[in-house]
């Protein structure tokens, strides 16, 4: 497109120009002179000025804009641009050029006059565009805050309630209203009993309280486990001395009683075990007195869907009185056990399993062999047939395998593969009554009738041993290599070697002996238990006469069973209901070199 030449102006036209047009186009150029001079004098500042802080020339340039009028729209551009270095000179002469160069915004053009020579019209400034800024902080240009419909109270209640507290007693009042105090709710028996057996609270009480009493009580576990050699506890003092010779008391350097008032009360320890694995840990069976033959445990299992675990020590209804109980004690807690496992039938022999640390195995007066899992709760998990109450059990084959007797007559050995049937059972003559287990897997039973019968580790040839022979039933048995020890209700403890009675020994005070025990350390060291509550310890290396020493357990209760720990640091005596923890003096255990020699002179 081609655009036409404009029409020239003709005189007329120049006539009818007003002065109000002059007047104005005077004032455009006046004011566009003041703010070309306030320009120039910004720059002689900002150069004759001293250096300061980028945050100084910034407020100062935005006070310098507050308090001029509005610029051009090129010139808000600028303002409004970061500010990265002071314009150059010839900037400030461009923007003079234009402020002096005709506008078209600001009025009509004014024609020359035809008495005036025209004045050459100049050619077009290039305009240079340039940008200009600084690094600033954002708290210092902080953003408007928006209005919202539902502005935020972000006021503290705190400060709210100070402020109220001053204004008057009314405002008091409201503050008092947000703070009401309630009361703790007293909780019933059943609503106690209902809080306590929901599970996740009894599985954290059960584990934080076992954790606080091991916690409290490592100075029993230390004084059990540990023998300081040489160390006497005051015992030269005249009346702890005298009373160490009353009780047996010097004889120890340690004892603690293991019991719970709930769960042991009223019952007997029937049979007592170390675990092969912990040290600390120890297990014991008891029955319930008056109690029937019967097979409970699978009824109660079956009509007891949710098994409670065996780490827990609260009673679900009826447990109490569950016929067969085996507990699991840590040394470091005598108030409580750490596992519970309970029975429909009377348990009178249990074992740790061998080989497996989670289990435990217990012979029911019901005949059953029954196993429990620390993992799977308190009732058994796997019951073999029922027959003749289990009345002894021990570990063979070193240690692959049990060994079970039964009140009928039939020892039973039983694979740890296979705990349902047995793997071979040989039936005797006679109603047994002990078993024991030598090192070489030979195996030796006491009778009521008071005959020991010896089982080889073939199995083929049983013999009645002509000696030991008792006036009434056996009630212990112990061999270490060919000396085999036994007890009765004749009140005598006899020890023989190829069915010759090397040494025989009657109590004085004629009461029953209801057990013994060979040290399995000591080649000379033994045990007995009367029914008197006395622990007698013998070593047949200085006397076959008179006993090393005598504790006294329990004066009113006689002892049921002994165990002696694996190390024979430590002995097991059961009383009653009560299991005690005897930690015997180093000068008891220690043995010598020649023990066992003095020991074949004294017997012959």
């Amino acid at each position: 497109l081609v655009s036409s030449p404009p029409a020239p102006i003709g005189k007329n036209f120049v006539a009818k120009m007003t002065d109000e047009a002059r007047k104005a186009r005077a004032a455009a150029l006046e004011d566009k002179k003041k703010r070309l001079e306030e320009l120039k004098a910004r720059r002689a500042r900002r150069e004759t000025a001293p250096p300061s802080k980028p945050k100084a020339n910034l407020d100062e340039y935005i006070d310098g804009l507050l308090n001029t009028s509005a610029p051009a729209s090129n010139i808000e551009e600028a303002e409004e641009a970061p500010i990265s270095q002071p314009p150059a000179p010839e900037t400030e002469q461009s923007a003079l050029e234009e402020l002096t160069a005709p506008d078209k915004d600001d009025g009509p053009a004014v024609p020359q006059v035809d008495s005036a020579p025209p004045a050459p019209i100049p050619p077009s400034p290039e305009v240079e565009v340039f940008e200009f800024g600084t690094q600033t902080l954002e708290e210092d240009f902080p953003p408007e805050e928006e209005d919202d419909d539902d502005p935020v109270d972000t006021t503290k209640p705190d400060e709210n309630d100070g402020d109220e507290s001053k204004g008057g007693d009314e405002n008091t009042g409201n503050t008092e209203d947000k703070f009401v105090e309630i009361e703790a709710k007293v909780l019933s028996t059943e609503e106690k009993q209902e809080e306590i057996e929901k599970t996740p609270f009894s599985s954290f009480l059960n584990t934080t309280s076992k954790k606080m009493e091991r916690i409290l009580g490592e100075p029993v576990l230390a004084d059990l486990l540990v023998n300081f050699v040489g160390e006497t506890d005051g015992i030269d003092d005249g009346s702890k001395s005298k009373q160490g010779l009353q009780d047996g008391s010097n004889y120890l350097s340690a004892r603690q009683v293991f019991e719970h008032e709930k769960w042991t009360a009223g019952r007997t320890v029937t049979d007592m075990d170390w675990s092969p694995f912990h040290r600390e840990l120890m297990l014991s069976s008891y029955d319930m007195p008056y109690s029937s033959i019967s097979s409970g445990g699978g009824l109660l299992s079956a009509i007891t869907p949710d098994v409670p675990p065996s780490s827990s020590l609260a009673p679900r209804s009826g447990e109490l009185q569950s016929d067969g109980l085996t507990l699991v004690w840590n040394l470091a807690m005598p108030q409580r056990p750490e596992h519970i496992f309970t029975c429909g039938s009377p348990v009178l022999s249990a074992r740790f399993h061998p080989t497996e640390s989670p289990l435990v195995v217990g012979g029911c007066q019901s005949g059953q062999l029954v196993i429990w899992d620390i993992r799977a709760g308190r009732l058994p998990v796997q019951r073999s047939g029922q027959g003749y109450p289990l009345c002894a059990m021990q570990v063979t084959d070193k240690p692959t395998g049990l060994a079970t007797a039964s009140t009928d007559g039939k020892v039973s050995f039983w694979s740890l593969a296979n705990l349902r049937d047995p793997a071979e059972t040989i039936q005797l003559q006679g109603n047994l009554s002990c078993l024991a287990v030598s090192d070489a897997n030979t195996v030796f039973c006491g009778d009521e009738s008071g005959i020991v019968i010896h089982i080889p580790a073939k199995r083929k040839h049983v013999k009645k041993l002509a000696n030991p022979k008792h006036f009434g039933m056996v009630t212990g048995v112990s061999v270490k290599k060919k000396f085999v020890l036994s007890t009765g209700v004749d009140w005598t403890v006899k020890l023989t070697k190829n069915e010759k009675v090397k040494w025989s020994v009657v109590s004085n005070s004629y009461d029953y002996m209801c057990d013994v025990q060979w040290s399995p350390v000591h080649s000379s060291l033994l045990a007995t238990a009367s029914s008197t509550g006395v622990v007698g310890l013998w070593n047949l290396a200085n006397s076959t006469e008179e006993p090393t020493g005598e504790i006294v357990v329990e004066s009113d209760v006689g002892l049921n069973k002994i165990r002696w720990s694996v190390d024979g640091k430590r002995l097991l005596a059961a009383a009653g209901e009560r299991v005690h923890v005897l930690s015997l003096a180093d000068d008891v255990i220690r043995q010598k070199e020649d023990d066992e020699d003095r020991m074949l002179k004294q017997l012959t």
